[in-house]
């Protein structure tokens, strides 16, 4: 199994860490990034393989990997601190938690599933009114298994590219599957340095969200334009 870390203007990538503490093994770690200034100090802190093509999103970067790899993989954020799983409520479990994500392959073949993912976050109050394993709906990003290796994310898409790649994929017939008991432990989107913290930053969020909801009707955002879900049927 090859970890996958599109990685942005974050050179510790702290993933890594997560990872190598959890017992995955350097070889199996690959490390994507965007520009040759990021590639070369990447190379100093790290020493698994670290890879680079020039693209200018999160959607170019993943796809950097699928075409590397070219097999089923676990595309990871590259911020994450630890894994949890959930047990009445949620714990912080790195093997036990990655052991489940792993899990999620077998789940997914069973359900005929391209994608999946997991829980956006370790909100307890949401988690107990969810099933443990949800089927066609959105995934966020930080987690997510790619089982099918035509699966491309649309560089177009500056943000919400999980979101896209979801709704096309259920588009063009596909299945996707979440596991909601468990989580990566990781700064809230856009909170830390790097990645896409300029975007959010920004305030570039509700427009991808309001542009992917006319493309994709089915997608009905929330209120506060950060975020939807999808509606089958009126």
């Amino acid at each position: 199994m090859y970890y996958c870390i599109a990685s942005y203007n974050r050179p510790e990538c702290r993933t890594v860490r997560t990872l190598r503490e959890t017992g995955v093994k350097k070889e199996d770690i690959i490390i994507a990034t965007q520009n040759a200034t990021d590639y070369l100090e990447y190379k100093t802190k790290h020493d698994c393989d670290i890879i680079f093509e020039r693209k200018d999103c999160a959607a170019g970067n993943r796809n950097t990997l699928l075409d590397y790899v070219d097999e089923p993989c676990l595309l990871l954020d590259d911020d994450i601190t630890g894994f949890m799983y959930y047990d009445g409520k949620w714990k912080t479990d790195n093997e036990a938690a990655l052991d489940g994500i792993l899990n999620c392959f077998n789940i997914a073949k069973n359900e005929n599933a391209s994608l999946f993912g997991v829980s956006a976050n370790s909100n307890s109050i949401i988690t107990r009114n969810r099933f443990e394993i949800d089927i066609d709906v959105l995934l966020q990003g930080s987690v997510i298994g790619v089982l099918d290796k035509d699966i491309r994310f649309n560089d177009k898409w500056k943000m919400v590219e999980d979101y896209e790649a979801v709704l096309r994929a259920l588009r063009a017939g596909k299945h996707v599957i979440r596991h909601n008991y468990l989580c990566a432990k990781k700064p809230q989107n856009g909170t830390n340095s790097g990645g896409l913290h300029d975007r959010y930053a920004e305030g570039q969020l509700p427009y991808w969200i309001e542009r992917l909801a006319k493309v994709y009707p089915e997608f009905k955002p929330n209120k506060k334009k950060d975020g939807g879900q999808i509606k089958y049927g009126r």
